[in-house]
């Protein structure tokens, strides 16, 4: 089964690694006691662009994820340890 998001189509399998990913973006702001907000602003990102990762909404980019991981001072491949 395919589903669209957006303009993208994802599978199942797909869809679920995108929530994974955002469940672990989520883990690792609230570890290190950061807000979307604060967390958006590390990134110069939007918080709207931050919450849609998180929920899986969105299929962030290679170098969006190498954002994030710098912006949590942490390794990139922590980001994918799900």
């Amino acid at each position: 089964m395919v589903i669209v998001m957006g303009k993208q189509q994802h599978s199942e399998e797909e869809l679920e690694f995108l929530r994974d990913f955002g469940l672990q973006v989520k883990r690792l702001r609230n570890h290190f006691k950061l807000t979307q907000e604060e967390l958006a602003f590390r990134m110069n990102m939007t918080t709207q662009t931050l919450s849609d990762i998180e929920n899986g909404k969105s299929d962030c980019q290679q170098t969006t994820s190498f954002l994030i991981a710098r912006a949590l001072g942490i390794h990139m491949c922590e980001l994918y340890k799900f």
